[in-house]
Order: structure tokens, then sequence, then C-alpha cells
């Protein structure tokens, strides 16, 4: 069955380029219907925005604001939505599919890893 809402998707990231880059890359997604419900630059803002609006999927730094975002599982002990983490640091990958990541994405972010992600 095709998914008619479009997908909700929150964007956490200390760094403003990079929420407004991939807020702009998932908006090219002309054939997945997708709407970022959320932005935050801090995992603590981030926790009460997930809680708010109740995202599908949360594309989550892993490296934010001097820690670490592995840590929104302290928050969310089963989450309800899928978590896609970002990182410019490759060795982070293993443990954010540690952690049971859905995903792991390398900045800067390809456009086709991307898409096959959602």
């Amino acid at each position: 069955m095709k998914h008619i809402d479009p997908y909700t998707i929150a964007i956490v990231d200390d760094e403003e380029q990079s929420i407004e880059l991939m807020t702009e890359l998932l908006g090219n997604f002309s054939s997945i219907p997708l709407k970022v419900v959320g932005t935050a630059n801090n995992l603590p803002d981030a926790v009460a925005m997930i809680k708010r609006v109740k995202p599908e999927f949360v594309f989550l730094d892993i490296k934010i604001s001097g820690k670490s975002g592995l840590n929104i599982y302290e928050y969310f002990k089963v989450p309800e939505f899928k978590i896609i983490f970002m990182t410019a640091h490759e060795p982070y990958t293993l443990d954010a599919f540690k952690k049971s990541a859905s995903d792991c994405l390398l900045k800067p972010i390809n456009i086709v890893e991307l898409k096959e992600t959602i």
C-alpha cells in the first residue's frame, strides 16, 4: 500500500547550515511525500521537539554540541520513530548501528544514499 500522507521528519544538528541543507535535499524528493515537522540544534531541545511533533523519521547528528547524539536512547528506550544518524566521522557509524539505528549517513550527505534511506 502506498503511503499517501507525507512522511514526517525531524532534523537535529548543531550546525544550522546542515539543517538547511537537509531540508533542501529532502524537499527535492518529488516522488516521496515528505514534510519536515521540526528541527533542533541540541539534544535537550530535540527530545522536547520529538515528543511534541512525533515524527516518523529523525535525522540526528552523532556529534552535537560537544555531546553524543547516541544519547537519544536515554530518552527514548524503544523509539517509535526511525533514527537515521548523520556524521562526518566514519568511525562513529558502527556505534550508531550498535544502538539499533535505522541507518547512518556520512556527511556530506549523498542524495542517492539519502533517497535509499527513506
